[in-house]
């Protein structure tokens, strides 16, 4: 009990959520979602904010960026990925 207890701690300080999953998967098993890891954190808070822009009228440049100024205007569809 006292080593569960312990990586519980540890879990739940961890600052990566896959990490922390990690540990909870050896108790509770494959159940239990893995979390994302601070990589994975960053492109989707990357991803957010792009999508922010992409709702309120964004444009498509020459390299391929989505921004907010100048290039292609984006077309409103209803196509979400997935």
């Amino acid at each position: 009990m006292t080593l569960f207890c312990d990586d519980a701690q540890k879990a739940v300080d961890e600052e990566d959520q896959f990490e922390a999953s990690k540990v909870w998967r050896k108790y509770l098993g494959d159940r239990f979602p893995e979390g994302l890891s601070k990589e994975d954190e960053k492109r989707q808070s990357a991803l957010l904010a792009s999508a922010g822009i992409v709702t309120s009228g964004a444009y498509l440049g020459r390299s391929g960026n989505i921004n907010s100024t100048t290039g292609v205007a984006h077309l409103a569809h209803r196509n979400y990925g997935g």
